[in-house]
């Protein structure tokens, strides 16, 4: 993979009368002109030259103008600066050597990974600077032999010249998105010229919008490549891939997995190899170009060191779900938090991928199985992959295909309350909540940084946020053995003035999802951009009111279905109390603003105003 310094500063102004995109002035950060020039032979080997123009507009973005990293491979690539400095109040400044640092992105086992970061020091800018840096990478060995491609996603921002130029020795392929209009495409010498540039100023960056936000289909995105399809697309790193399983394993790790084979759920056998992997392997968590893109080490030295990187893994992982019986096959992939889209995978480029995962197959079955997740479940995967397109590696010819996307069902959250009626003015609430797949809170590195007591007080008063608590006790935990992460517990706690004599008191609202509480405020009207809601889950919760009655509003049930989220809640009286229970989930990650989903975001907010802003009214039975 290629990481290239990219430009793109989110734009995140107050709300004001209508949406519409910032005007040049109004942004942080400007690219007075963006220029890059690449030239490619027909063995894929290249050099390109970069000259990036930008004026500092707002201080509060000094940070990301004052230090920009060019990152590369030290093991096939080299950086050459040709010019940097920074202009303030007139006043030219060259950077000298003491402004350059180079390092190594990852420093756990240094020598292991080649990943570069050149980082340029503007010290001196201030609101109203402008810094201009030039320099060249060039490419000494393809990352697949024989293939050259690459993609250039601009983000949020505003932009007064762009171009892009590429000469090759090979007829090119290109594809452009553009939602601004601004650009044109020209080509010549029988497509082995290729310029993309912008005709006029254009501006991606939105102005006058609470939680602007622009999905992927709004930004532009510049395709060049040797290849029209993805079907020849890594074939030579397929068949290294299949050279280095020809290698050995430990004989206990290959006496391990022929003994899988008595397994007869293919379910098991994977989870088994999984479990045995992560008992043994160290992973380095990135993307490490060893030797080349997706061709990883020895299955003797990675037996060696009990260490490696994604694609080490992969290899492990296909070695001994073969010698149990299955098939499996290496397959790259972009993990990310947000989803790229489709555009970008258009024509074949190097720089769409940066992770590889494996996926299983056992007749008409099929599973994606990331072997470096050492919360790897064979039925749930990462949101950070799943509903991906994604490139199965096959020296017969390689297939892109899309990742099974998440359900809101794999990631669940489970949470039971049990509050015990007023006793000398105190409440009692026991409480158990559980997590299942993964957690979309991230609960393990939460309670590592706060401590687990923190944690539950913290979801213990959401819970009853009108109340005051006193005192939390944690009866019991579950964290995963493997990675730490929270699985569920078990608290007690005992609230003051948790529930209320009279209806003219404050109520109890048991609905604060954040993404509801959130949404139902957004304004809709006049809107520029897309809205991201955030990840794909569903939180079940059920209240058990023990000794209390319902008073005031009486019509607390109701049901809200939409394509991007669903809500339900429901009371149940008895005469031992009162039994809420409430669903919530969060089916699609972002929500696309046009014509035709207008009318359907506008009815939704509605809906979830008049569903979720009901509040409980309780009364102590008598």
């Amino acid at each position: 993979m290629k990481l290239r310094l990219w430009a793109g500063s989110l734009l995140l102004l107050p709300s004001l009368a209508a949406a519409r995109p910032a005007n040049f002035d109004e942004v942080p950060v400007l690219f007075k002109n963006v220029r890059r020039e690449t030239r490619v032979a027909a063995d894929g080997t290249s050099r390109d030259k970069w000259l990036w123009h930008i004026r500092l507009q707002r201080q509060d973005a000094r940070e990301s103008v004052g230090s920009r990293a060019i990152r590369f491979y030290r093991n096939f690539e080299s950086v050459r600066i040709i010019k940097a400095g920074s202009r303030t109040e007139g006043r030219w400044r060259a950077l000298t050597d003491q402004d350059i640092q180079e390092r190594g992105v990852t420093d756990d086992n240094p020598g292991f990974s080649s990943l570069t970061e050149m980082v340029l020091n503007f010290p001196d800018v201030q609101e109203g600077s402008e810094i201009e840096f030039e320099y060249e990478i060039s490419t000494r060995t393809a990352l697949e032999p024989g293939f050259w491609g690459q993609s250039f996603v601009l983000d949020s921002g505003a932009y007064r010249a762009f171009s892009w130029n590429v000469r090759a020795e090979t007829p090119l392929f290109q594809a452009l998105q553009d939602p601004t209009g601004a650009f044109e495409v020209k080509t010549a010498s029988g497509g082995r010229e290729l310029s993309f540039s912008a005709r006029k100023p254009f501006s991606l960056a939105l102005a006058d919008e609470d939680d602007a936000h622009l999905g992927h289909h709004r930004q532009v995105i510049l395709l060049a490549s040797f290849l029209s399809d993805w079907k020849v697309y890594g074939q030579h790193s397929a068949k290294e891939f299949d050279k280095r399983l020809e290698g050995r394993l430990s004989k206990g790790d290959e006496d391990f997995a022929r003994s899988l084979r008595k397994e007869k759920d293919p379910d098991r056998r994977i989870q088994k190899v999984l479990t045995r992997m992560h008992g043994k392997l160290r992973y380095f968590g990135d993307w490490r170009a060893s030797e080349q893109m997706y061709v990883p080490r020895s299955l003797a030295e990675i037996t060696r060191t009990l260490s490696g990187d994604c694609k080490d893994f992969a290899l492990v992982a296909i070695k001994m779900l073969k010698l149990a019986g299955l098939e499996a096959k290496p397959v790259v992939i972009l993990n990310s938090e947000e989803s790229p889209g489709d555009f970008l995978y258009r024509i074949p480029t190097d720089n769409v991928f940066n992770h590889v995962i494996i996926r299983v197959t056992d007749g008409e079955r099929s599973w994606w199985v990331d072997p470096t997740n050492p919360a790897a479940r064979v039925n749930f995967l990462s949101d950070e992959i799943a509903g991906r397109p994604a490139l199965v590696l096959d020296s017969a010819g390689s297939s892109l295909l899309p990742v099974r996307a998440i359900a809101p069902e794999d990631y669940r959250t489970l949470s039971v309350a049990e509050v015990i009626g007023e006793k000398d003015g105190v409440s009692k609430v026991r409480m158990a909540t559980r997590y299942e797949g993964f957690n979309p809170v991230a609960a393990g590195e939460q309670v590592k940084t706060d401590g687990l007591r923190s944690y539950v007080e913290q979801h213990v008063q959401r819970l009853m946020p009108q109340a005051s608590l006193l005192d939390v006790k944690v009866d019991d935990v579950d964290m995963a053995r493997d990675t730490g992460d929270l699985r569920g517990y078990t608290a007690t706690a005992q609230f003051e003035n948790f529930w209320v004599r009279s209806s003219a008191g404050p109520g109890f609202s048991p609905v604060r999802e954040d993404v509801i509480e959130r949404f139902r405020n957004l304004p809709l009207k006049d809107r520029g951009g897309d809205i991201l809601l955030g990840k794909v889950y569903t939180y079940r919760e059920s209240f058990i009111l023990k000794g209390f009655r319902l008073q005031g509003e009486t019509d607390l049930d109701c049901q809200v279905r939409s394509p991007w989220m669903d809500f339900e809640q429901k009371v149940v009286s008895d005469r031992t109390g009162l039994i809420y229970q409430s669903v919530f989930s969060l089916k699609r990650p972002e929500l696309r603003l046009n014509g035709e989903t207008l009318p359907q975001a506008r009815r939704l907010q509605k809906d979830l105003r008049a569903c979720a802003g009901r509040q409980l009214f309780l009364l102590r039975a008598i």
